[in-house]
């Protein structure tokens, strides 16, 4: 039994202190189950730090997928962030960029509802008298008992992953797959400057405010668009048909957002919809497409491959498009 495991190694907990001066007893801590599926906590209690364990499966055969700690002043790292991408690092980023559960289908669009369906959380209360070492002491030693697989450990079941150093002062590194799928300069440019930032970066939008990129193994999803991966052979593949068509693709964005027919004057098929819905995303000539073009040039325009052109800009009337910089031509 999971709790089981866990009262055992904080009655250890209790026997070492004693040992070493500054004992940590029954009286200073109490266990919280939330059970499987849990609810997101909404507030960290008073006078309390807490050590917080993530648990996928069940009690006879489970695995740990994350444990962290947070003091008193943390409530946002306890109640929130491992739900989602707004923090540096986070349980649902790793969840999102493990090849195992990209598998199962979950994204950055379903991932907080997969945690909170799918996982356990286990929380240990410590009194904020123990002080920070007892806190940690808790969080070390559930480590080395339950070895969770995004700690970053050489040893761990994650230690395929490259293990990507995050800015000076982060406790902990987050783990991100390295690319396999990528081949072209593309999109190896957009993953190396999206690894080099840890994973996240602004990305500027022609309207609007700025989108968040994240990057995955199989291409980036954005903040603007949840369910759309930006996929590495697609984008790959826009920047080579921009230089067949001589360094200038239009969009076709406004025509394919006010249901223009994919091969209509409106939507022809050299633009960036048409092109991929019919080359990438099973559409046909006659139908009408998504508006995804919108978010592939912000990428491409962000690693520095393209300039992303509004409308005003275009001669004849044709709409957006992307003009690639003469080192990408």
């Amino acid at each position: 039994m999971i709790i089981d495991e866990i009262k055992y190694t904080m009655e250890y907990v209790e026997e070492i202190t004693k040992k070493l001066g500054d004992v940590i007893t029954k009286d200073d801590y109490y266990i919280e189950d939330m059970g499987c599926p849990h609810k997101q906590p909404s507030s960290l209690p008073t006078g309390y730090a807490a050590v917080y364990m993530f648990a996928y499966g069940n009690d006879n055969e489970y695995e740990f997928l994350k444990i962290g700690k947070v003091n008193a002043g943390s409530s946002a790292r306890f109640t929130s962030q491992h739900y989602g991408f707004d923090s540096i690092s986070t349980l649902a980023k790793s969840i999102c960029f493990d090849k195992e559960f990209q598998n199962k289908g979950i994204a950055p669009n379903n991932v907080k509802d997969w945690m909170l369906n799918n996982l356990r959380r286990i929380n240990i209360y410590i009194k904020t008298n123990c002080g920070m070492k007892a806190t940690e002491l808790v969080e070390s030693l559930m480590h080395y008992k339950f070895n969770p697989r995004f700690e970053g450990s050489i040893n761990s079941k994650s230690s395929k992953k490259e293990v990507i150093e995050l800015k000076k002062g982060d406790s902990k590194p987050i783990s991100i797959t390295p690319k396999k799928s990528a081949g072209g300069a593309a999109s190896q440019r957009i993953f190396e400057l999206l690894k080099a930032k840890g994973g996240k970066a602004m990305c500027p939008m022609l309207k609007g405010e700025p989108t968040t990129l994240y990057l995955s193994e199989f291409g980036v999803y954005n903040s603007g668009y949840m369910d759309l991966l930006c996929e590495w052979h697609i984008l790959d593949a826009i920047v080579e048909k921009a230089r067949e068509l001589g360094g200038v693709m239009y969009k076709g964005d406004s025509a394919s957002q006010s249901g223009a027919k994919i091969g209509s004057d409106a939507l022809p098929l050299d633009t960036i919809d048409a092109y991929i819905s019919i080359n990438f995303y099973g559409n046909k000539v006659g139908n009408s497409t998504l508006r995804r073009s919108t978010y592939y040039s912000a990428i491409l325009a962000w690693a520095g491959i393209c300039t992303n052109n509004s409308a005003r800009k275009a001669p004849y009337g044709r709409g957006g498009f992307i003009k690639l910089f003469p080192e990408w031509r």
